[in-house]
């Protein structure tokens, strides 16, 4: 009995090897799954952004309208914290802008995890493109002393350090992995 089964899975075996397949719809462990046809494309003003980004590799992950998306996230957290780091009045505060940083920080997870990369390593690069983006604002800020003479827009030292904080999250997602 041992010996009639030995040989039928030998028999299965070089039948499989050479390619052989009792039925096209079996697939088995090894065998790709056929991919999907791409979504139609966007229309309105989505398509014009869309279109004016470069081509992208899609093996990571990224396509085109994830890349508006992300950069409209970013340019809302940008113009967020430029209108907000206007100049301010001598017995105001100057309180860092949480909200778009969480909003930029959030997104920039999203965006990574929509490439496939696992919770915890899209947590930590968009903290550490975060973190290396204030210390590039900290730094500029520094130099260019926004507090005494305000620069366009930028009255407030923390709206300088957080448009550094966005543009380190913003090259997190974008340019790593």
């Amino acid at each position: 009995m041992e010996a009639a089964y030995d040989v039928l899975l030998l028999q299965s075996l070089s039948r499989r090897r050479a390619g052989v397949v009792a039925d096209a719809g079996v697939r088995f462990a090894d065998t790709p799954k056929p991919r999907p046809s791409p979504p139609p494309a966007p229309s309105g003003a989505l398509s014009l952004l869309t279109k004016a980004l470069p081509a992208v590799d899609r093996s990571v992950g990224g396509d085109k309208q994830a890349l508006a998306g992300l950069a409209g996230v970013f340019a809302v957290a940008a113009l967020w914290v430029a209108l907000a780091g206007g100049p301010l009045p001598p017995n105001l505060p100057d309180a860092p802008p949480g909200a778009p940083l969480a909003l930029a920080t959030a997104a920039a997870v999203y965006a990574l995890r929509r490439k496939r990369v696992p919770l915890p390593r899209s947590l930590g690069l968009a903290a550490a493109g975060l973190a290396a983006g204030a210390l590039l604002g900290a730094a500029l800020e520094a130099g260019l002393r926004v507090d005494i003479v305000a620069l366009g827009p930028f009255g407030s030292p923390a709206a300088v350090v957080a448009e550094g904080a966005l543009t380190g999250t913003l090259a997190a997602a974008a340019l790593l992995v």
